[in-house]
C-alpha cells in the first residue's frame, strides 16, 4: 500500500495515514475528527471501539455493488460477495426451482429403510455410483428413496427431487438441474461462486433445454472446482432422483438419464445417484446403454423382495428413539404390541 495503513478514525471509520513500523494506537471514540469528504463512501469497521491497538495490519473491504433489478439484468453496489451469491441464486435460480420435490418439504414423508441402498450410500468408494432402485407401483420405492433422504439429511445427502405425475413443476425435467444445483450451492460449499459464475454468465440458463442446464451448472462447476481442488471427495456425494416415470415427457426421462450416466462415465464428478423408478420399457432400455450398465447397481424391489424386515428395524428403531428421548427406564423388550404390530404386518402381505 505505498508505505501507508489504514487506521481507524473515532467512529470506527477507516481513512490512511501514514502509520509507525511497529503499532498504531486507535483514537479513541469521543475525540472529534474530520468530517467525511462528501460522496465518500463510510467504512466501519470498528464501530464505537475505544481504546484499541492493531499492530502491523492490513484491512481489506471486499465488497460488490448492488442496486436495482431492471429485467433480468442486475446492477451492484455495496454488497459483500457472500451476499451477491445469495443474491444471483435467488433472483435467477429460485424462482425456477421446485421446492416440494425435495426429501425435507411438507409433501415428503418418512417411512422405512432398505439396508442395501443404506450401505451403498455409506462406501466411500462405490463400484457403481448410480443405483437404480426399480420396482411396480407401490412396492415402495419412494418409501425407501425418502427414509435414505431423511436418514442422510445431515451428512450423507447433498441434494433431492421428488417427481410428481401432473404438477407443473415436479412433473417436468427442466424443474431437474435448476433444484438440484440450488441444493449443491449450499451443502457443497466449493461449487458456490461456479453456480454463482453460470448464472451471471447466461441469465436465461433457466430457460434452457436440460442438457445445456446439466453441462452449465453441474458438469462445468465440477470440472472447475477439481481443477482447483483435484482431490475433493465432499462430505454430502448423494443426489436421488425418485419417480423418474412420473416426469413427462420419456423422451425428457431417457435423456437426463443419460445425461448424467455419460457424466459418470467420461468425469471424475465426485457424486453419486439413487435414482428410483417403474420398470417402464424405455426406461429399462435405457439402463441397458453401455455406459449406463458400467456406472449403474440395479436393485430390484418386487414380490421377492422381503420388506418385512427393514420394517420392522424401522420399527425398533423409531421406538427405542422415543423410549430414549422420553427418558422411559427400563427400556421395554418384547413388547407385546410391537409382536402385535409385527403379526398385522405378515397378515398384511399374506391377504392383500
Amino acid at each position: 500500500m505505498n508505505g501507508r495503513s489504514p487506521t481507524a478514525q473515532d467512529d470506527g471509520r477507516l481513512s490512511t495515514t501514514s502509520m509507525e513500523p511497529s503499532t498504531s494506537r486507535l483514537p479513541r471514540s469521543d475525540q472529534t475528527t474530520p468530517s467525511q469528504p462528501q460522496g465518500q463512501p463510510t467504512y466501519r469497521f470498528f464501530p464505537n471501539a475505544r481504546d484499541i491497538s492493531i499492530l502491523n495490519s492490513v484491512f481489506n473491504d471486499v465488497t460488490h455493488h448492488h442496486t436495482e433489478r431492471t429485467g433480468d439484468y442486475l446492477s451492484y453496489s455495496s454488497l459483500s460477495s457472500s451476499h451477491l451469491m445469495t443474491v444471483v441464486l435467488d433472483d435467477f435460480l429460485k424462482p425456477h426451482i421446485s421446492e416440494t420435490a425435495m426429501h425435507d418439504s411438507l409433501a415428503r414423508y418418512p417411512p422405512p429403510l432398505c439396508q442395501i441402498i443404506s450401505d451403498w450410500t455409506n462406501d466411500s468408494y462405490p463400484r457403481q455410483r448410480i443405483m437404480w432402485l426399480n420396482g411396480p407401483a407401490g412396492a415402495g420405492k419412494s418409501a425407501i428413496a425418502q427414509t435414505i433422504a431423511e436418514r442422510y439429511k445431515d451428512n450423507r445427502l447433498a441434494a433431492s427431487f421428488f417427481f410428481l405425475r401432473n404438477t407443473p413443476d415436479r412433473g417436468v425435467a427442466s424443474r431437474l438441474f435448476l433444484t438440484l444445483a440450488w441444493q449443491l450451492a449450499a451443502s457443497i460449499a466449493e461449487t458456490l461462486p461456479y453456480i454463482e459464475s453460470a448464472l451471471n454468465t447466461e441469465r436465461l440458463l433457466y430457460s434452457k433445454s436440460i442438457n445445456i442446464q446439466f453441462d452449465h451448472l453441474i458438469v462445468k462447476v465440477f470440472e472447475n472446482v477439481l481443477r482447483d481442488k483435484p482431490g475433493l471427495r465432499p462430505d454430502r456425494p448423494l443426489i436421488i432422483i425418485d419417480g423418474v416415470d412420473e416426469c413427462v415427457t420419456e423422451q425428457d426421462q431417457k435423456l437426463f438419464l443419460t445425461l448424467i450416466a455419460d457424466a459418470l462415465a467420461r468425469t471424475s464428478i465426485p457424486l453419486r445417484f439413487l435414482i428410483c423408478s417403474r420398470p417402464e420399457a424405455h426406461i429399462k432400455e435405457t439402463f441397458n446403454l453401455q455406459n449406463m450398465k458400467q456406472v449403474t447397481r440395479t436393485v430390484v424391489l418386487d414380490e421377492k423382495f422381503a420388506a418385512n424386515n427393514d420394517i420392522w428395524r424401522y420399527l425398533e428403531d423409531e421406538l427405542f428413539r422415543i423410549f430414549t428421548k422420553r427418558y422411559i427406564s427400563p427400556l421395554p423388550s418384547g413388547l407385546e404390541s410391537i409382536r402385535s404390530i409385527h403379526i398385522c404386518i405378515n397378515c398384511h402381505q399374506v391377504h392383500r
